[in-house]
């Protein structure tokens, strides 16, 4: 359920903000593996996407969604 919330906030984030100009900045930052196999090719997805629109994104606001990502999705 937190992982179906958070993926939706990002998706809500990606069609309300556009901002552009940020390619350089944000290329420069990845989403680190922080995860587990099962969740590995379900990140790579997200990544792929993070990757071909992260145009779109603030800096900051990339940032808090990979925070949301690593703390939703993170094994207890």
């Amino acid at each position: 359920m937190i992982i179906i919330e958070t993926l939706l906030g990002v998706f809500l984030i990606f069609m309300i903000n556009n901002n552009i100009g940020l390619i350089k900045k944000s290329m420069r930052f990845k989403m680190e593996q922080y995860y587990f196999f099962p969740f590995t090719s379900f990140i790579s997805i997200i990544e792929n996407y993070l990757s071909l629109i992260n145009s779109k994104i603030s800096l900051s606001k990339y940032i808090l969604i990979k925070n949301l990502l690593y703390i939703s999705i993170e094994p207890y």
